[in-house]
């Protein structure tokens, strides 16, 4: 009785919904690259910051960043989720930052600094070392 009340009370008008998102359903999130870090920033409507979490797990020798997170609403019992996994290089990453706020997920890659290899060059007939990089 109550549900019919409502839905003749409130008359949602579809023609009128607009939503202005960058990401979609299918791929809720986007990927800034720059010069010493990559940024993920990931939809996470309706889930409380702290019922996120982000980590690294390695699966069959491929290492994962996993993402997720659940919060129930109060209101009406349902659940609002997140479940998602990047491929990543282990090795090149310094150390990774996560923040949520207004209803996104920020997550900074650090990248190390790349490691130029000394390369020593030896002039036999003199016998001098010169040591490049």
């Amino acid at each position: 009785m109550i549900e019919r009340f409502v839905n003749d009370f409130f008359g949602f008008d579809p023609d009128f919904l607009e939503f202005n998102r960058v990401t979609s359903v299918k791929r809720p999130y986007t990927i800034k690259s720059e010069k010493d870090k990559s940024i993920i920033v990931h939809e996470a409507l309706g889930i409380r910051p702290e019922d996120i979490t982000v980590n690294i797990e390695t699966i069959k020798g491929v290492s994962y960043l996993f993402i997720s997170g659940e919060t129930k609403n109060e209101v009406n019992g349902s659940n609002y989720s997140i479940k998602s996994r990047f491929s990543i290089d282990v090795d090149r990453i310094d150390h990774i930052e996560k923040e949520a706020r207004d209803g996104l997920l920020y997550i900074e890659i650090y990248v190390k600094e790349s490691q130029k290899p000394k390369i020593n060059i030896i002039d036999k007939a003199s016998d001098k070392k010169k040591i490049l990089g």
